[in-house]
């Protein structure tokens, strides 16, 4: 006879008491993945704690071995590492076996890569077996180095117990604590400067561990190193400070860390380069305000074209130009020209100009216009002449008028502009030269075009006895001016 056949809801219910069971073997591995979570979170201190207690154990351990007879220290040292274990597959195997046929350089190149790589285990092996802690590569960098540089923190807990020199001088005299400050690894700096690493060695460019640091942005190491006693104050070769390593690259809250802790706010360097002028040139302007409420003097630049406030101007940041001249900056004419003639628009132009006195007004107005014709800078050039600035007024020592620079740089609008004000267009400068001489030894055809419908005279010579045909720039211009003829 057949069997039976299941009724319906038999069936159902063997499936619920399937899925029952499977619901509970998934609820166990979803406890089991937990606990490795647990375990692999916290893996990184059991090893640190590990290699910490086992320290002790491997200095005495490493005493009792030189204290040995030479032969039998040989058979310890080539029993180190225990066969078929993974360090030794990577420690023992890497080395070719050096160890049993008496050499040490390859365990040296080995404890190198070892460390490079991270393996404190294997690290701790080759130690055991003779290993130079001290051991370098080409470059100059102990195994150390290497270690501190990648980051990995049980390997250089385990070179620091075996011996590895806490400030070694590396590649450009770089130490430890160098290698680890500049790359961030706080967890291992911390450890270096806990075994005796000095903070303010520099390296062959004169730099510190906090002054690498400070130009790779590394905010919690700055704050680290400063808390260990770091100088805040020490220039490299170029006569850097930290400060102005921070304006430079835009880290604001290290600027911020470094004043806080006696940094001086004025530092300059060689090329009189202050932190609030670096900050301005590189356009990180919130950090010219933070150096500027640190009361950073606005004055202080070697070259006034360099100043904050030139290249303020030069940005078309009106608020910053006021805050600087607010703060002093327009105690210093050589500044507010350098500014007037970078000037971006009208409203910085006029910013710096509220300044002058009104000795003085009449001649910054002058090279303003003069700078916005030389530069195309038309809304600023059109605000000055609504004004009432003297279009035909020479400022600058050739003598060349507005119209003079507008011409030679090409800018037909400001040409235009200039010329629909009352500007001479037969106005020579003081080699004899015209407007209509400039723009046509530079080939500005559309110049050419607007000077000679303005009356601008083609015969007329310069002290070189030539004509603005003479010395065309292009065929386009010499046929223009021909045609005119």
């Amino acid at each position: 006879m057949e069997a039976a056949t299941p009724e319906v809801p038999e069936l159902l219910e063997g499936q619920v008491q399937q899925l029952v069971s499977d619901v509970g073997e998934l609820r166990q591995e979803v406890k089991s993945l937990r606990a490795w979570q647990l375990r692999v979170s916290s893996l990184e201190q059991a090893i640190e704690k590990a290699v910490v207690t086992t320290m002790p154990k491997l200095d005495l351990l490493l005493a009792r071995v030189e204290a040995m007879p030479p032969a039998a220290a040989g058979v310890f040292r080539g029993c180190a590492a225990r066969p078929g274990s993974a360090s030794a597959a990577a420690a023992g195997d890497a080395a070719g076996d050096c160890l049993d046929v008496g050499g040490l350089a390859c365990a040296q190149s080995t404890l190198l890569a070892m460390a490079e790589r991270g393996d404190a285990p294997a690290l701790l092996q080759l130690l055991v077996g003779g290993a130079d802690a001290q051991e370098y590569n080409r470059h100059g960098d102990t195994a150390l180095h290497l270690a501190a540089a990648g980051g990995h923190l049980g390997a250089a807990i385990v070179l620091l117990g075996g011996g590895a020199g806490v400030s070694a001088p590396g590649h450009r005299l770089r130490t430890p604590l160098h290698c680890a400050a500049e790359r961030g690894h706080l967890r291992i700096a911390r450890r270096l400067v806990g075994a005796g690493a000095k903070v303010n060695v520099t390296d062959v460019d004169g730099a510190t561990a906090l002054a690498l640091a400070t130009a790779a942005g590394q905010t919690d190491m700055v704050a680290f190193l400063l808390s260990k006693g770091a100088t805040p104050t020490t220039c490299n070769k170029k006569d850097e400070a930290p400060v102005l390593l921070a304006a430079a690259g835009g880290h604001a809250d290290i600027v911020g860390l470094l004043l806080k802790n006696g940094a001086f706010v004025d530092a300059s360097d060689k090329e009189g380069r202050t932190p609030l002028t670096v900050a301005a040139k590189a356009g990180h302007w919130h950090i010219v305000e933070r150096l500027l409420q640190s009361n950073a003097c606005a004055t202080t630049c070697k070259e006034p074209q360099l100043s904050a406030l030139a290249l303020a101007a030069r940005e078309g940041n009106v608020a910053m130009v006021r805050d600087l001249l607010r703060r002093g900056a327009k105690a210093d004419l050589a500044q507010v020209e350098e500014a007037l003639k970078k000037a971006k628009n009208a409203a910085v132009v006029w910013a710096l100009l509220e300044v002058t006195e009104e000795a003085e007004n009449t001649y910054f107005a002058n090279v303003a216009l003069l700078w916005a014709a030389h530069e195309g800078r038309y809304e600023a050039l059109q605000s000055l002449l609504e004004s009432g600035v003297d279009v035909n007024k020479d400022t600058d020592e050739d003598g060349a008028s507005a119209l003079y620079y507008a011409a030679q740089s090409g800018h037909t609008a400001c040409v235009a502009e200039l010329l629909r004000r009352g500007a001479d267009a037969n106005l020579k400068c003081k080699k004899g030269e015209s407007p209509l001489h400039r723009s046509s030894a530079y080939g500005h055809v559309e110049c050419v075009r607007v000077l000679l419908a303005a009356g601008a005279d083609k015969a007329a010579k310069n002290d070189n006895n030539k004509t603005a045909l003479d010395i065309a720039g292009s065929e386009t211009v010499r046929a223009l001016l021909r045609t005119e003829s």
